[in-house]
């Protein structure tokens, strides 16, 4: 990060500013870090107090971007996909030059908002609302088989018996789930889906989500173009594991807030699949969102002990519902 400093600041924001930079540990495949920033003149204009820093990882996670592009694809959210869009995002403030390897972003930091939180509720409108806005718009070319074809290969890169031994945690709740992992890599599955298409975050869980604007979603590193489904099955597993895959009632009230319902104006807009047929796919799709915290716990990545008790967590409710 020696780039980033405060003669560096100062001409990306037009003014003599002094900086602190604070490195951040919450970024899995990225180097992040807070940058809080000071006009060193009572004549200056209004500067942010902090932004936050992207760049492509130099360190154990390198394998993962290189995989998955995700410092490239989002510089390419914020630049070209996000002004169009109606959906509350961070601001991008500077993208580096494309001849820059690392590629790093300067974006505003939405989070965290003492005080604020978002619901449930809020959390699953704001992803149908994305969903709604996109359905049938290719606005990228990245699609959900490409993410699919890098996970593969970033998993090819793990000894086989390492895999193993952590998927017996998932067999001894789902054997069938531990079991579908293997066959779908073994054979390179693009698993089936009916739901409709659209853009898709990939990572949508609370971690992305702020309570600004009534729910900002940041982190784009993953998006493609593909089955809503997918979206949904991410934030069951990952921020609902009080959800049980029997709980009909609560199911329905994740599907009203998810479709909109509770607005008369889009309760019958293009989501494009009923209740039933969509929780079939989110249970179906548990045992593709069980690799994210497989790869992450297998990787030599500097989980911290709450992270690594989220991704177990995340990976016994992968289990709870593919065994449903």
């Amino acid at each position: 990060m020696r780039h980033l400093n405060a003669e560096m600041l100062s001409r990306i924001l037009g003014q003599t500013v002094d900086v602190e930079i604070e490195p951040l540990n919450t970024g899995h495949i990225s180097d992040v870090a807070r940058v809080h920033i000071r006009p060193n003149s009572i004549h200056s204009k209004p500067v942010p107090g902090t932004l936050i820093y992207k760049a492509a990882p130099s360190g154990v996670s390198s394998s993962i971007e290189n995989a998955f592009a995700s410092q490239a694809r989002e510089r390419s959210f914020y630049l070209e996909i996000a002004p169009n869009l109606s959906i509350p995002t961070p601001k991008l403030w500077y993208a580096s030059p494309v001849t820059d390897p690392r590629k790093w972003l300067l974006i505003e930091d939405v989070q965290p908002i003492e005080g604020l939180s978002l619901t449930e509720d809020q959390a699953l409108n704001r992803l149908g609302e994305i969903h709604r806005h996109t359905v049938g718009r290719p606005i990228t070319k990245i699609l959900f088989a490409n993410n699919i074809s890098a996970l593969y290969q970033q998993i090819n890169l793990i000894p086989t018996e390492k895999i193993n031994r952590l998927l017996e945690h998932s067999a001894s709740v789902s054997p069938k789930l531990a079991a579908h992992m293997m066959h779908a890599l073994q054979q390179k599955l693009v698993p089936e889906t009916t739901a409709n298409k659209a853009l898709i975050h990939c990572d949508y869980r609370w971690d992305n989500l702020s309570p600004a604007r009534d729910g900002t979603v940041f982190d784009w590193g993953d998006y493609c173009f593909g089955p809503i489904s997918f979206d949904l099955s991410y934030f069951v597993m990952t921020s609902m594991g009080h959800l049980h895959p029997r709980d009909n009632l609560g199911w329905q009230r994740l599907f009203d807030a998810y479709s909109g319902k509770q607005q008369a104006e889009t309760a019958s807009l293009t989501l494009g699949i009923e209740s039933e047929a969509l929780k079939l796919e989110v249970k179906q799709l548990a045992a593709l969102v069980a690799w994210t915290p497989t790869l992450l716990l297998l990787s030599n990545l500097a989980l911290s002990p709450t992270q690594t008790l989220y991704w177990q967590k995340t990976l016994q409710t992968c289990s709870t519902w593919f065994a449903s």
